[in-house]
């Protein structure tokens, strides 16, 4: 099994829930305080150590994302855009990456969901590291209708995968970011049309491969599907930048840099560039406080 990684961002969908604000623009490219949502998840894979990057997204949003983000040479890594013609879910979207990922393994990561902590992007690398088999995150939650979520069996090991659990009450969700061994695109092929990320899940658990590993501590997640959810992610992030003097969540140049794939001096560069940009000042004082 090859242990090289690859990323897979699913920016698709309408964002029917936050009409008429998608109505022109795609739901990803909303502003999350100071920066697209997009940049959050792309952060994460840049933090996780991985290089080539797929963007999946309608043919409507791709030229937009295009434009923001060029080749990603600003990022130093390299991003590949896969046209994904109707939103027929995850297993589709991913389905549209086989080229693109080939036999390497992929961390799968939704365009919507934002990670907040200093030790998420760690805990990814240490899940990496496992090449064998499929990895997720949970954490527990009130709703658990809402979301994908893993049953467990008393001692806490997991039992079912569940897409969408009838009925309220509480359970484990699954946050957007799955990591897959190689062999996810031919249980997605073999699975047919209807077969999805749940599915592709439940067939590791079968074969006990499957791991699930509960989100770090001090990690706050949102999924920001809802107007609500947007509005707290929103205020998540804001508090971060006012009351941290050494991080900015979601910022890929930063966690480029961090990664030596772009040097201080072009950071600066680029950040003088856009003087007047509360983003572009913030990393400017990180980087004032970060030592050479």
């Amino acid at each position: 099994m090859s242990s090289e990684w690859k990323g897979v961002v699913l920016a698709g969908g309408k964002g029917a829930r936050l009409w008429p604000v998608t109505k022109a623009v795609n739901k990803h490219l909303l502003a999350l305080y100071d920066r697209p949502l997009l940049h959050f998840p792309l952060s994460v894979l840049i933090e996780s150590g991985i290089r080539e990057i797929a963007i999946v997204s309608s043919p409507d949003a791709l030229p937009m994302i295009r434009a923001l983000y060029s080749d990603g040479s600003d990022f130093g890594v390299r991003f590949t855009y896969i046209e994904q013609e109707e939103a027929t879910g995850l297993g589709d979207g991913l389905r549209g990456a086989r080229d693109f990922a080939q036999d390497s393994n992929t961390v799968l990561a939704l365009g919507d969901n934002v990670f907040l902590g200093r030790l998420f992007g760690p805990t990814v690398v240490q899940l990496i590291r496992q090449t064998d088999g499929a990895s997720v995150f949970t954490t527990p939650v009130s709703n658990a209708s809402e979301f994908g979520v893993v049953e467990t069996r008393a001692d806490g090991r997991p039992l079912r995968v569940v897409k969408s659990p009838r009925g309220g009450g509480p359970g484990l969700a699954m946050p957007g970011l799955f990591l897959f061994d190689a062999s996810v695109y031919r249980r997605l092929e073999e699975g047919g049309p209807g077969f999805g990320v749940a599915d592709a899940l439940q067939s590791y658990l079968d074969e006990k491969r499957l791991r699930i590993a509960p989100l770090p501590s001090g990690t706050q997640w949102f999924d920001v599907g809802t107007v609500a959810r947007m509005f707290s992610a929103t205020l998540a992030v804001r508090s971060g930048v006012q009351t941290s003097v050494a991080d900015l969540g979601g910022c890929p140049e930063l966690a480029a840099y961090r990664q030596g794939w772009i040097d201080r001096r072009t950071l600066m560069e680029r950040c003088v560039m856009h003087e007047g940009s509360a983003y572009a000042e913030r990393i400017v004082q990180i980087l004032e406080h970060t030592p050479d």
